[in-house]
């Protein structure tokens, strides 16, 4: 990615500043990684190897969004005009920073839920153009849905190496669009 694409991508990012910086680094760090995919069109077998990661980094990421939104709003409810422990008041002012902070979090919590779908649209889109059903099926459910060959062969009712094979004829028709 040169410097053009990665200013481009950094317009994309979400304001964090209320985030811890290594926290902060976290949530974007996946970003910028498919926009080259989305220009080129490419649609190479490494690219749905790349979306299960990326969807992974994801999903983790919304998990610690959802974990520090939950510590931020006990932290706001519990401290809402009372006393610490110390006789200090809470002012105003530091609840308001951490509902902006909440905010934020809420912010990206919605970009990076949007990014992964609109991945999975687009991945889905491309799958849908595959002729054979099973193909389809499989790639679906191995990239999409995120299910192991093994799983995968029992639900369909192949062996798990009939299973393999499938799915290796069904990235080669994949690479073929």
């Amino acid at each position: 990615m040169d410097k053009s694409e990665s200013r481009k991508a950094n317009r994309t990012l979400p304001k964090l500043s209320g985030m811890p910086e290594i926290r902060r680094r976290k949530v974007q760090r996946n970003i910028p990684m498919l926009l080259e995919d989305h220009e080129g069109g490419s649609m190479d077998k490494e690219r749905l190897k790349r979306f299960i990661k990326w969807k992974i980094n994801k999903e983790t990421d919304l998990e610690i969004i959802q974990k520090q939104k939950e510590s931020i709003s006990k932290t706001t409810a519990s401290y809402n005009g009372e006393h610490t422990s110390g006789g200090r008041v809470i002012q105003d002012s530091e609840a308001e920073k951490l509902v902006r902070i909440l905010d934020q979090y809420k912010n990206a919590e919605k970009i990076i839920a949007n990014e992964i779908a609109a991945e999975e649209i687009e991945i889905k889109r491309n799958i849908d153009r595959i002729e054979k059903d099973i193909y389809q099926a499989i790639l679906k459910k191995k990239y999409i849905q995120g299910k192991p060959l093994e799983e995968i062969a029992d639900e369909i009712g192949y062996t798990y190496k009939h299973t393999c094979r499938l799915h290796g004829y069904a990235l080669n028709e994949w690479e073929k669009l």
